[in-house]
């Protein structure tokens, strides 16, 4: 009796393996953060050779001011600190200034602090006086002249902008890292030069719902939107500077 049985086979699908992943071709995310990664790199390698020669001139003042003492006398130390002055200031601005309002100015530029002001009188006599100064009186005056080489120079954007015409014509905001905004046609060159990677579900069905299949397109404010939001995060890495009044000094010589 069991022999008159006949199977009839069932109408099923073939049974599709999932292929094994790889890592190729990458993922779009992958393809942004080597992009930003190369545009990081060479931002950084700008800055680092920018940042090298702002500070020529602010080390060979520091070399030189080690090579002074006090048999040289503390106008050479004058002399040194108004030419490295002059390397990274206006030159039309630091050339007419002299008694207090030029220790006021170095005072100033490395952050309204007074060590100059306070070491006045003893600045004044090592200049004018025929009187030397002792070697108490010209350590001072050298470790203030350090510092301030150390510290003020190359001047920060705020500072130095105090004493910019520009600042004074009414330009009072800019970009510290203006590169940044090379990064802004990213998400541009992701959407129309990556392609979206298709992978093959695991399993197949004969046919899909109505439009489960259709990709449904974002609206034009959600665009808007994250273009919006894109913008705000490019100009935040360039760090917008606000500079403030400029700064007015007495132009009045002491003799």
């Amino acid at each position: 009796m069991s022999q008159d049985i006949k199977t009839t086979p069932l109408p099923l699908a073939d049974i599709h393996l999932v292929d094994a992943p790889t890592y190729w071709p990458l993922a779009w995310g992958w393809w942004l953060v080597f992009v930003v990664a190369v545009v990081l790199i060479v931002i950084a390698i700008i800055r680092f050779r920018k940042n090298t020669r702002n500070r020529a001139a602010q080390r060979q003042a520091l070399q030189q001011l080690d090579g002074l003492n006090s048999s040289n006398g503390l106008t050479a130390v004058n002399e040194l600190l108004r030419k490295a002055a002059l390397s990274y200031f206006p030159r039309d601005h630091v050339a007419k200034l002299s008694g207090h309002n030029w220790l006021a100015f170095l005072d100033t530029t490395q952050g309204n602090s007074s060590s100059f002001t306070d070491l006045s009188e003893t600045w004044r006599k090592g200049l004018f006086s025929s009187e030397s100064l002792s070697e108490e009186e010209f350590r001072q005056c050298h470790d203030v002249a350090r510092k301030w080489l150390k510290h003020a120079l190359p001047p920060a954007k705020s500072n130095q902008g105090v004493y910019r015409e520009k600042v004074a014509g009414g330009r009072m905001f800019e970009f510290a890292w203006p590169l940044a905004f090379v990064l802004l046609p990213l998400p541009l060159l992701v959407y129309f030069f990556v392609k979206p990677i298709v992978r093959q579900a695991p399993i197949t069905l004969p046919s899909l719902p109505s439009g489960l299949a259709e990709r449904q397109p974002g609206t034009i404010w959600r665009k808007a939107l994250m273009a919006l939001f894109w913008f705000a995060l490019v100009a935040a890495c360039a760090r917008p500077v606000w500079f403030g009044d400029p700064v007015d000094i007495n132009q009045n010589t002491e003799t």
